[in-house]
């Protein structure tokens, strides 16, 4: 049957910062600070080359997913951060097609 559960349940005053599943909820719902830090980090890492050019498909999935769950949260900021990431890749193609191809061993 249903039970509350006391050890997840808190109480909270006016002045707490209240999270839910990475949202902030107050007056209005938002991402949580870190979030935001994570996916600039990520979008700068893309611009910055420091992510492995095998790692790089994975490595999209995941930003663009992230982006797409803050688009849900916060569309405005969604959309910065796609137009940030669209950016980015763009900076990352041309830098790729400036390395040489490795020689087909056929």
């Amino acid at each position: 049957g249903f039970a509350v559960s006391h050890r997840k349940l808190r109480i909270m005053g006016p002045k707490d910062r209240k999270e839910l599943n990475g949202l902030v909820v107050s007056n209005s719902v938002g991402i949580h600070p870190s979030m935001e830090s994570q996916i600039r980090a990520g979008i700068h890492n893309l611009r910055c080359h420091k992510v492995p050019q095998e790692c790089l498909p994975g490595y999209l999935r995941s930003l663009r997913g992230r982006i797409a769950y803050v688009s849900r949260i916060v569309p405005g900021k969604g959309a910065r951060f796609h137009d940030a990431l669209e950016s980015a890749r763009d900076y990352v193609a041309m830098a790729v097609d400036k390395i040489p191809k490795r020689p087909s061993s056929d």
